[in-house]
C-alpha cells in the first residue's frame, strides 16, 4: 500500500472506525495518528477504490465545506442521505466530525 506500513494504515482504519466520530477529515486522522497528512491523504485515496465487497472500502463525501471520509459500511444511507433531509437530520442530532 503507502510507504507507512501495514501498522501505519491499520492506524487510519483503525480512526474512521472509531464510534466517537460520524466523518473524519484526513488532518483530524492526521493530528490523532500523528502520520503526515500525505501519507493520510495517500491511504484514504487508495482505500476509496477498493473493491466494492471489502470492509475496509471507504466513502467520502462533504459536510459543512469539509471532505470527509468514514468507512463505506458507515456511511449515511438511504432517506437520511437525500439532500434537504440530511440537513434536517443534522440539525437534530448534528454528527460529530474530526
Amino acid at each position: 500500500m503507502a510507504a507507512g506500513g501495514a501498522d501505519d494504515v491499520s492506524a487510519v482504519l483503525a480512526e474512521l472506525a472509531s464510534p466517537n466520530f460520524a466523518f473524519r477529515t484526513a488532518a483530524g486522522i492526521t493530528t490523532k495518528t500523528h502520520l503526515q497528512l500525505g501519507f493520510v491523504e495517500g491511504v484514504l485515496r487508495q482505500l476509496s477504490h477498493a473493491d466494492e465487497n471489502k470492509p475496509f472500502r471507504v466513502w467520502q463525501g462533504q459536510r459543512d465545506g469539509k471532505q470527509v471520509f468514514t468507512l463505506e459500511s458507515r456511511k449515511p444511507k438511504g432517506f437520511w442521505s437525500l439532500p434537504g433531509i440530511r440537513q434536517f437530520g443534522d440539525w437534530l442530532e448534528a454528527p460529530a466530525i474530526s
